[in-house]
């Protein structure tokens, strides 16, 4: 079984206690998924963070790139917006 934390801490309830670092770590994992970055994306910053000579070339080309694929699915969904509006209108007549 995989552990988020090297130590198996539990508190007189039970709970699983999480270091500092963990907590940051899975708040920073937490927040990539919420916005929409892939697993791997998520690994290769995780990756970045951890390495002491980390490029900040590198995150921001990947925030970038992953910028790009969110205004592309922006304008599909106006798009599609329209469609279904106009469908919608077209049914009311």
């Amino acid at each position: 079984m995989s552990r988020c934390s090297s130590h198996d801490e539990v508190d007189p309830s039970n709970q699983r206690v999480y270091r500092e670092a963990d907590v940051r770590r899975l708040t920073f994992i937490r927040r990539c998924c919420d916005f929409g970055f892939s697993i791997d994306q998520v690994r290769l910053l995780m990756s970045l963070m951890h390495d002491g000579r980390r490029s900040c070339t590198k995150v921001r080309e990947i925030a970038s790139q992953h910028l790009t694929g969110i205004r592309k699915k922006l304008v599909e969904l106006r798009e599609l917006e329209r469609s279904v509006a106009a469908f919608v209108e077209s049914c009311d007549r």
